[in-house]
């Protein structure tokens, strides 16, 4: 399909020498998607299948690993397996004629800090990473994506300074361009965050926010709940609370062979660490269900009827502290 394949580059209005193309798909082809899903979901399937891992998912199968196109991720529960399956991926991609990234692949240990290898060469041990736009960590600690997601919002936000200062723009078109532009950023995947403390700093940012469209100085004397009743828009720790809710009726209703269903009662394998154990978003569900007063099998019931779900996120939603 690609034999004889030439391209070249334009710029500026010129035009570079056509060359011709010995690797890689061809750049605007609208198959070229396809192929790639095609290629890198071989080379997964035959590296996976080669013998079970130890990350046990269900009470006979495993999971071993998580892949979005190219951004693949790699599950084990000992670093032995983890090595045997980098290496597996890595042989069998380049007997396509793909190439595993060394600089842009990282290991997360939750315990040890065992060495993997690829290329012959030691990958970076890290205790965060970035995949598919949120931070994920080896103790489960959202701190690091809510500080991420304030930078990033609080950029986005700046960078309109011209609209909010502006008087020939109507406080409605301010804040409908706020909710998508800038709060869009603040809650990307906020549907998987639990309730802990640091979301009310996320909080007094939008709330830093809001007054500052608003034209409301400090000197007001202004709280949160009125801001929020002036605005229409949800304190934050109620809205994340309201799309967790919202996600979970999605959940709860898809096939029980899907990841998110499992998850949902997934123990993993292991002892955990001395003392209280650390939040989770499954306790934080669970905390909010009991507070409910529904039983697992009246929210599955529920979950069939959007109607009725709404109804009951709407009541359990209502009550949240605006700080």
């Amino acid at each position: 399909m690609y034999a004889n394949n030439k391209c070249c580059v334009r710029h500026g209005g010129q035009q570079s020498d056509w060359c011709a193309g010995k690797s890689g798909q061809r750049q605007g082809c609208t198959i070229s998607p396809l192929l790639f899903l095609i290629a890198i979901d071989c080379v997964m399937k035959r590296a996976t299948n080669q013998q079970p891992r130890e990350t046990r998912w269900k009470a006979f199968n495993h999971l071993e690993d998580e892949d979005f196109v190219d951004d693949i991720a790699l599950l084990s529960h000992q670093q032995k397996d983890m090595q045997e399956e980098t290496s597996c991926v890595e042989t069998t991609a380049r007997s396509i004629g793909l190439k595993m990234s060394h600089s842009k692949t990282k290991v997360m240990n939750t315990k040890s800090h065992s060495n993997v290898f690829t290329d012959g060469k030691s990958v970076e041990n890290v205790i965060d990473f970035k995949y598919l736009g949120s931070y994920l960590t080896a103790d489960g600690n959202i701190n690091r994506e809510i500080s991420g997601r304030i930078v990033m919002a609080s950029t986005a936000f700046y960078k309109l300074n011209s609209i909010w200062k502006s008087n020939r723009i109507t406080k409605d078109t301010k804040l409908k361009l706020y909710t998508s532009n800038v709060r869009s950023v603040l809650l990307y995947a906020s549907e998987t965050w639990r309730t802990n403390q640091r979301l009310k700093v996320r909080g007094g940012f939008e709330g830093w926010c809001l007054r500052g469209i608003l034209g409301i100085r400090w000197q007001h004397r202004v709280t949160n709940k009125e801001i929020s009743e002036r605005t229409g828009i949800r304190p934050i720790v109620e809205e994340v609370k309201h799309r967790r809710w919202r996600w979970l009726r999605h959940v709860l209703r898809v096939s029980k062979s899907r990841h998110p269903l499992t998850a949902l009662t997934w123990n993993p394998q292991g002892a955990g660490k001395k003392g209280r154990p650390q939040g989770t978003w499954r306790r934080s569900v669970e905390s909010e269900r009991v507070e409910s007063g529904k039983t697992w099998n009246e929210l599955n019931w529920l979950a069939q009827d959007r109607c009725e779900w709404r109804k009951f996120v709407g009541a359990l939603c209502s009550q949240e502290d605006y700080g």
